[in-house]
């Protein structure tokens, strides 16, 4: 699996600007904690998760099921949703690799 640039980004420039680091809130606060490592795999493989399925539609499902809200899963054409069979499947390999938590907000 290719390695992100992240936590070798971190290391050579230091944090990124807020606006260049969403999506990267547990790595960015703990880069230079010894766990920096294991997160990095961590968002690694989330991310090769998601992009295992078609990205806009993956994203979209996550969306959905955290928020509770079905109006995520639309899509605009030439795009699809993810069939409900694909989408159960990404659903449990994220929640199988304990990084991502799903449950819908309050």
């Amino acid at each position: 699996m290719p390695r992100l640039p992240g936590l070798r980004r971190l290391r050579r420039h230091g944090a990124l600007p807020a606006r260049r680091a969403a999506g990267r809130g547990p790595l960015r606060d703990r880069w230079r904690s010894p766990e920096a490592e294991t997160l990095q795999a961590l968002l690694t493989e989330l991310r090769a998760t998601i992009e295992a399925f078609p990205l806009v539609a993956a994203v979209k499902e996550i969306m959905a099921r955290h928020t509770g809200e079905d109006g995520w899963r639309a899509v605009r054409p030439p795009l699809v949703a993810l069939p409900p069979d694909q989408a159960d499947a990404l659903v449990a390999r994220l929640e199988a690799l304990g990084g991502l938590d799903l449950a819908p907000l309050p």
